[in-house]
């Protein structure tokens, strides 16, 4: 069933059974199919961030945070659209398109475990932003862009882009 209906976000409350939470998170990695990259979100008893070094979740959101503020947290892991890549898909042909999301889709899984060392090599960063825009991947294709040019600030953005566009290649064209 994971792979005829993707996971778009998998929302898990920190509690007690921290073991419990962490063997869904790994079997949610293991799948194979499309559910394996989806997006995963701790609600939190009190403000948290992720640390990317340390932490198997892509974003944390206080659980008693406004409704508002939650909601937009939440707004921001909105699937990413493959619309603007059918597109390109449809000028060029499905064929030679679907290898390079492929060998994007390779790139981006190890450009996140730089992102997860916080190792940015800034020729590599501007390839993917390339890669990224030339695929339709707007998102993506900017936080990398920041990278590149030395934008450290971008990690965050970057990791919560690349999480989402490795979703959407997962889904296929």
């Amino acid at each position: 069933m994971a792979d005829q209906e993707p996971i778009a976000l998998l929302l898990l409350q920190k509690c007690a059974q921290v073991e419990a939470a962490a063997g869904l998170v790994t079997a949610v990695r293991a799948l194979h199919g499309p559910s394996r990259t989806a997006p995963i979100v701790l609600l939190t008893e009190a403000e948290a961030k992720t640390d990317p070094k340390s932490s198997s979740v892509d974003a944390a959101i206080p659980i008693h945070c406004p409704a508002d503020h939650a909601a937009r947290e939440l707004e921001r892991w909105r699937p990413v659209s493959l619309e603007p890549t059918r597109r390109i898909a449809g000028i060029l042909g499905p064929g030679p398109i679907a290898g390079m999301i492929e060998r994007l889709g390779v790139r981006l899984e190890a450009a996140m475990g730089m992102l997860a060392q916080e190792r940015i090599d800034q020729g590599e960063a501007h390839r993917l932003a390339g890669l990224c825009g030339t695929l339709g991947f707007a998102q993506a294709h900017a936080a990398w862009l920041d990278l590149s040019l030395g934008e450290a600030t971008s990690l965050a953005e970057a990791r919560r882009t690349t999480r989402l566009t490795l979703a959407a290649i997962a889904r296929g064209l």
